[in-house]
């Protein structure tokens, strides 16, 4: 079939973040023809050149939209809203579409990705990686009743008209059916891609520690975005707490909000490593090498919701994980005895608990543990068969 996906921050293993839907295409173009409608800028974010930007087979369409972490709610909105009108008019012409596949984030692309298939008189798959608009809501980016109201009215509407919708947490499957209860709705995890995690050359992560004087040291790694959602200052106030323990050194690598501020810690804080931005490839040596794995976000009800792709990669790697909210990714953890809860609100009581988990004589059974649950619930090799066989039912 000839697939018309929509996806306004697509990435590659080229460039930082995830490769879920790189893996999906490379998969998926074996058996379909993959069309892809991204923002170009994302071409522009890669470090290497490996795997390039799209696997081999698939077309891809630009829209020029600008866009940063840093901007500010009324650029981010503006670059969404270009983005969806430019899709919609690029997709138009697109010809013998069998199915539309819209991938927020944001809601407007997947609404975008309703109005084509309606266009096209073809059915819409619709994957759900946040809860909009509860998150933009949350975070006080949206504050006018009026655009919440219209916002709130736009996700009924995605939820209700599409065809079968795919979300990458359980958590998120049961806020989509309390708004749309006779929906398909299925959850496939965001994943991690064990073929290139097995690929890590041990010389490579052998080689790192010595580079960065991370020799003898417990590596506290948070490799990820450093945005206004990431609990960064808190994170830094732990760094900053944990001085007294010179075997622990954190690892931080990213860009966002508060690159200034962590750039700048690590100028006054001799635990604290900062990394030039990481490839996909590159930040898997990362999580590998890790001894744990920091996953953290600040404390409103829709971030317990959340999948974040570092607790994928980092579990994936073996590396056991901490978790700073509730929801269904402590349950996960704490399930399968690969990661630990620690609330950010103490940072002073973070890092005692931290340095008593640590130092257990069984810790190593976390992260042995870590790798044979990743292995079970998040092969990308796996999840993009259920996702196949999903495509083959709206045909």
């Amino acid at each position: 079939m000839h697939i018309l996906c929509l996806h306004q921050f697509y990435g590659s293993p080229d460039g930082p973040g995830n490769s879920r839907h790189w893996t999906f295409f490379k998969h998926l173009s074996k058996n379909h023809k993959i069309t892809l409608i991204c923002n170009r800028k994302h071409t522009k974010s890669s470090l290497k050149e490996v795997y390039g930007f799209v696997p081999e087979g698939v077309t891809v369409h630009y829209v020029d939209v600008p866009y940063e972490n840093e901007m500010d709610n009324g650029g981010r909105l503006k670059a969404y809203l270009h983005f969806a009108k430019q899709a919609f008019l690029i997709g138009r012409k697109i010809k013998n579409v069998d199915v539309v596949w819209g991938v927020t984030v944001p809601l407007t692309t997947a609404f975008v990705g309703i109005l084509l298939a309606k266009w096209k008189k073809v059915k819409c798959l619709v994957e759900i990686k946040d809860l909009w608009p509860d998150f933009p809501i949350q975070m006080g980016a949206l504050q006018n009743p009026i655009a919440q109201k219209l916002a709130y009215a736009m996700e009924k509407y995605v939820y209700q008209k599409a065809s079968h919708i795919i979300c990458t947490s359980p958590d998120y499957k049961t806020h989509i059916l309390s708004i749309a209860p006779h929906q398909k709705v299925d959850t496939l995890y965001l994943g991690t891609n064990f073929d290139f995690i097995d690929s890590i050359d041990t010389e490579r992560i052998a080689s790192l520690r010595k580079q960065y004087n991370l020799e003898g040291k417990k590596v506290i790694l948070y490799g990820g975005t450093f945005g206004r959602a990431n609990a960064i200052p808190e994170l830094l106030a732990v760094v900053n707490a944990a001085q007294e323990y010179p075997e622990m050194q954190f690892v931080f690598f990213g860009v966002g909000f508060y690159q200034k501020e962590v750039l700048e810690s690590a100028k006054i804080l001799s635990n604290l490593t900062v990394l030039p931005a990481q490839s996909y490839q590159e930040s898997l040596s990362w999580f590998k090498l890790a001894d744990i794995g920091l996953i953290s976000f600040i404390d409103i009800p829709v971030l317990s919701t959340n999948s974040p792709a570092k607790f994928f990669d980092s579990l994936g790697c073996a590396t056991p994980v901490i978790i700073t909210n509730d929801g269904w990714t402590r349950l996960f953890v704490e399930n399968n005895e690969c990661g630990i809860y620690i609330s950010l609100d103490n940072s002073t009581q973070f890092i005692a608990t931290l340095n008593a988990w640590i130092n257990q004589p069984n810790f190593t059974v976390y992260a042995q543990n870590a790798e044979k649950a990743s292995r079970l619930a998040f092969d990308l090799t796996h999840i993009v068969k259920n996702l196949d066989t999903i495509f083959n039912t709206l045909t």
